[in-house]
């Protein structure tokens, strides 16, 4: 079993735990007020802000680019940092694609076809809206899945012998 070190202070607890991953001002904030007091908290946010090491565009940027490349859309990924206390819209998400040379419908079609790869033999019908509920829950909008949809399902494009 693991000992667990007892921080001294609330920068030495900040670094420690940024050290395993980055945070957003919202969760440093609730981590530190879990351990410390609020002036102690305060002055330590302060801190990292300073340092830079607490960022939350640049957590948002990262944290956008990794979902995006794992195969989810803006409708998965902008719930998700709201929840982490980064509040940013849909154009924040195609900029940073763009920014970082990310394809976000490439990544859909790819996250299509490699479902439909896992549905080959059922019914074509039930694959189809499987699919659109798939993608739909994946985060991507309803009329780029459409259109995928119909370009996956056209004859000559669909090949898993639905």
């Amino acid at each position: 079993m693991r000992k667990r070190t007892k921080s001294k202070s609330p920068l030495d607890y900040a670094f420690r735990v940024l050290a395993h991953k980055d945070y957003t001002e919202k969760e440093m904030r609730e981590k530190l007020l879990s351990r410390f007091s609020r002036e102690e908290a305060d002055e330590c946010m302060e801190k990292l802000h300073g340092y830079g090491y607490i960022d939350d565009l640049k957590f948002a940027e990262n944290f956008t680019a990794s979902r995006l490349n794992s195969g989810y859309g803006p409708y998965y990924i902008l719930p998700r940092l709201k929840q982490k206390g980064v509040f940013v819209d849909e154009g924040f998400i195609e900029n940073t694609a763009h920014a970082k040379d990310i394809d976000i419908e490439g990544i859909m079609r790819d996250t299509g076809k490699k479902y439909l790869e896992k549905k080959s033999g059922e019914d074509r019908i039930k694959v189809r809206q499987k699919t659109w509920a798939f993608l739909m829950r994946r985060g991507f909008e309803g009329r780029m899945i459409d259109k995928l949809i119909e370009e996956l399902f056209d004859e000559s494009n669909f090949h898993s012998g639905c």
